[in-house]
């Protein structure tokens, strides 16, 4: 009877522990700096089965948010794309984040998507180029509580003029 009491209890435990979303590790902070553009969003191009863009805004208080995928047509007609997916992408928590500004150098994190369980984090490391690129050669994923690293070659990401750009309030990020 005890065996079962203490299976029990640790079923509990690791049911109510998986669907816990992770804590991002970034706070908020002020990035006005004429070396980074924020009135706008950035993109990353991929280049698979067919051209497509992500999407991402990223804001002066140090909240990102990331409005989607668009094809190559999309992209064409982005304020259109952007006029159907802000107003829904706006009500999940995995399209926000947070990023930071280190010297040279850039952190972006926010949570993945998540099948049965609570929402990992992931966390994006970079240079920034210059005042409109920045690049991505690093990605930790999480699988479970476990880090998972993966070098990236070369995710540019480029900057594209927006307005109007959405704010940047959500449930998400205190």
């Amino acid at each position: 009877m005890d065996f079962l009491r203490k299976s029990f209890a640790w079923i509990i435990i690791l049911l109510t522990t998986s669907c816990i979303d992770h804590k991002l590790s970034l706070s908020r902070g002020h990035y006005v700096s004429p070396d980074f553009k924020t009135d706008g969003f950035y993109y990353s191009t991929y280049y698979g089965d067919s051209k497509s863009h992500a999407i991402w805004f990223l804001y002066q208080d140090g909240t990102l948010f990331h409005c989607g995928i668009a094809n190559e047509e999309e992209f064409k007609n982005i304020n259109d794309f952007l006029k159907k997916e802000i107003p829904e992408r706006r009500t999940r928590k995995e399209s926000w984040g947070l990023f930071q500004l280190i010297g040279r150098n850039i952190v972006l994190e926010g949570w993945n998507t998540s099948v049965g369980g609570g929402l990992p984090r992931y966390r994006m490391e970079g240079k920034i180029i210059d005042d409109s690129t920045f690049l991505v050669n690093r990605f930790v994923g999480y699988e479970g509580w476990k880090a998972k690293t993966v070098s990236v070659d070369s995710a540019i990401f480029r900057f594209f003029p927006y307005t109007p750009k959405p704010d940047s309030t959500n449930a998400y990020i205190p």
